[in-house]
Formats: structure tokens, sequence, C-alpha cells
């Protein structure tokens, strides 16, 4: 069932990073030393989560009086913005512009926080779905999150299984 799961560019080019930094494991997921390998400044500070970049210099701060697992989707979010590439000052910026960006820091969260090579095998060792709870405390993320994701990966393979039984009815026909 999970070799029907097809990654995206994005996934894909965010599992090449990972493992240019070396994350093999969920336990190398780790906000602190992933941002030091990508030449990021972090600091947890009670305000508003954001991400400061200037020249050569990258900063993220997140807000350091939500609870953890919030906490660490807040990085992975701004650390999107950072790794897309995302410019502006978002209160100059158009509106649908700043959705935009917006809504594609919040799609990275879901590959960043639980990449798919690393929830792979976690799929395959419990031969069914593994439960968001489960998900949830090995990746440090939200019920919400693991959810998500677990939604979206199940959508993929659908929509996957689908096409390639499209590809199957076709070539049968034409034979």
């Amino acid at each position: 069932m999970l070799s029907h799961y097809r990654q995206t560019d994005l996934e894909r080019w965010l599992t090449q990073i990972y493992a240019d930094v070396g994350i093999s494991h969920c336990g190398d997921l780790q906000e602190r030393p992933l941002a030091e390998m990508l030449g990021i400044e972090l600091y947890y500070r009670p305000c508003p989560s954001m991400r400061y970049e200037s020249g050569n210099y990258r900063s993220i701060t997140v807000n350091s009086t939500l609870p953890r697992p919030v906490q660490r989707e807040h990085f992975f979010h701004e650390l999107g913005h950072i790794l897309r590439g995302h410019t502006g000052k978002q209160h100059q910026m158009n509106p649908a512009f700043r959705q935009l960006q917006e809504a594609q820091a919040e799609q990275f969260v879901l590959y960043a926080a639980m990449p798919f090579f690393l929830l792979a095998p976690l799929l395959l060792a419990y031969r069914e779905w593994v439960p968001s709870s489960v998900l949830s405390m090995e990746f440090g993320v939200t019920r919400e999150l693991a959810d998500k994701r677990i939604a979206q990966i199940k959508r993929r393979i659908i929509s996957e299984g689908i096409r390639r039984g499209g590809k199957t009815r076709k070539r049968k026909s034409a034979q």
C-alpha cells in the first residue's frame, strides 16, 4: 500500500536536505541541531514566532510560552519560510501573496516535522495506520498535525491507486 505513495518534489528535496545533514531517525530530527547544521540561529523567547534574514544571517525565534509540540511546529513553519526563500515584510505584502506564503509554510510543516522516509518504517511496523497519538509522541508534534499528515498520505495513496488503475484499464483496452 505504501508503495502507492508518491512523494512531491518538495518532499524529495527536503529528504535530501535531511540526508545531507545526517538525519536518518526520528531522534535525529531536533530543532537546535538542525538549525545549527543549516546555519540558522534559533531562539526561544516569549514573543510571537518569526524568522529573520539579513544578508547571510538567518534566525528563527519561537514563542517560548507555547506548549512544546506547538513550539516545534512553529519552528518548522518558520524554517519553511527560510528554506522556500520567502521574502518581504508580511505587513507590507499583498494579502494574496502573504496567504500563499503562509499556505506553503504550513504545507512544509507536514513534510518537515513528519518526513515520509521517517514515517514509512513506523507505518510498515504497524501493518495498519499508526495511531496519531503514537506519531504525535514519536515526532513531538500535536495530534492534530499527526492526523493531517496521515490523512494526506491516505489521500495520496488513494489518488495514486486511482491513477494507476486508470492506466491499467487503458492498457487492457488497447490490447
